[in-house]
């Protein structure tokens, strides 16, 4: 007969305990793993939420006529720290051209960075959609849990330079070249600000956050080459002679004075704008008397100095006695702004008189010297030897620019 044991008290009370222990040590698994499990949740959310934040500072660059960092905030107060400045700024035109202008601002004591739409009389908030109007009541969600805001400008002169963080990639790239900056200036009316700049200017983010940060370059995607096309500088020269009789002996003798001047104009927008912008005006020949027709005198009206690429070009190495010209003046919507200007380079240029037979080939002109209209003779062999970078000659050149009617 074998006997049948049951379980003693003691059984019980361990079996208990075991399973106590058990379920504790599971909960705490469990607990632990939805701690992780919210955590990654988390950190994916804010990665999530900064990269949106990213893709519509893309999307804004893509329809902005300027990208810019202002002087100033949208709270009206200096844009800079020693981190940097704290906001971005974005200006278009619709359609029906209505003016549109928003910012990203950063707010390093809410550590948010926020968007914000506002206009020339300084009302800040969100626009109306339908308007355009700016309702200050309304606000954009914040990207919160913001670490670190900075932007900057770069040129397109600095594009390979120390401040980009991706100059070492872009540098090899240009293979050698570098780039000019062609900086665009807006004026709206009543707001006729002077740091709002696009063309091929280009702002540099650098965004941190709790969970991650980004490092964006944004310009203009709005006719970036055409409009910048547009926008350059272009020059021409107009020769004129002002005659002057200085008269003695009551007016029975008098001595004669030919002042032969040039005035240098410069157009941002293909001469639309008249009159032009006048870069610089001064005597020509006979500095600073004039001519007054001495054996001494050397005036050759038909040599390369008549030409605006003569002229350009004698200013510009100090060639010219008495050609005082200051550097290029910027875009008028630029006026008095602490912003780069554009060195002139695209000359409207028309070839001097004796270009009318096709005889001359003036020995002075600088190597890629390429005027518009060419002459219809063909450069001698001799003269090429010395302009082999002038279109004429084969060479790249710079194209040619007919000048206006």
């Amino acid at each position: 007969m074998n006997a049948q044991r049951g379980f003693t008290l003691l059984d019980v009370s361990l079996a208990i305990v075991l399973a106590v222990v058990l379920g504790l040590a599971t909960l705490g698994v469990l607990r632990g793993l939805f701690a992780l499990s919210a955590a990654a949740a988390t950190a994916s959310g804010g990665s999530l939420t900064l990269d949106q934040t990213s893709d519509e500072m893309r999307s804004d660059a893509e329809t902005a006529f300027a990208v810019f960092v202002p002087t100033q905030d949208v709270m009206r107060r200096p844009n800079s720290g020693a981190s940097g400045a704290h906001e971005i700024d974005f200006y278009t035109r619709t359609d029906t051209g209505q003016i549109a202008s928003w910012a990203y601002f950063f707010d390093a004591a809410a550590h948010t960075l926020r968007r914000f739409d506002y206009d020339a009389a300084g009302h800040v908030g969100e626009a109306t959609r339908a308007n355009g109007t700016i309702d200050t009541t309304a606000r954009y969600p914040a990207l919160t849990g913001v670490t670190g805001f900075r932007a900057q400008t770069l040129q397109a002169s600095e594009l390979i330079g120390a401040e980009n963080v991706y100059a070492s990639a872009i540098a090899p790239a240009l293979g050698g070249l570098a780039p000019k900056a062609l900086p665009v200036g807006f004026a709206a009316p009543g707001d006729a600000r002077g740091d709002r700049f696009g063309g091929n200017v280009t702002v540099q983010i650098a965004i941190a956050t709790e969970h991650g940060s980004r490092t964006l370059h944004l310009a203009t995607a709005a006719l970036p080459s055409g409009f910048t096309v547009r926008a350059y500088p272009q020059i021409r020269a107009i020769v004129y002679r002002i005659d002057q009789t200085h008269r003695f002996w009551f007016g029975l003798a008098g001595k004669s004075h030919v002042f032969v001047r040039a005035r240098l104009d410069i157009s941002y927008d293909g001469w639309r704008t008249q009159p032009p912008q006048t870069w610089c005006d001064f005597n020509l020949y006979g500095y600073p008397d004039g001519l007054t027709g001495g054996p001494a005198e050397d005036y050759h009206p038909e040599w390369f100095t008549e030409s605006t690429a003569g002229i350009v070009y004698d200013v510009t190495h100090g060639e010219t006695p008495g050609a005082t010209c200051p550097a290029a003046p910027p875009p008028p919507a630029s006026a008095g702004a602490a912003a780069p200007t554009a060195a002139p380079s695209a000359i409207v240029d028309t070839p001097p008189p004796c270009f009318a037979s096709g005889s001359c080939w003036p020995p002075d002109a600088p190597p890629d010297w390429s005027p518009s209209p060419a002459p219809i003779a063909t450069p001698p062999i001799a003269w090429c030897a010395t302009h082999p970078v002038s279109r004429l000659c084969g060479g790249p050149g710079p194209p040619p620019v007919l000048a206006p009617e």
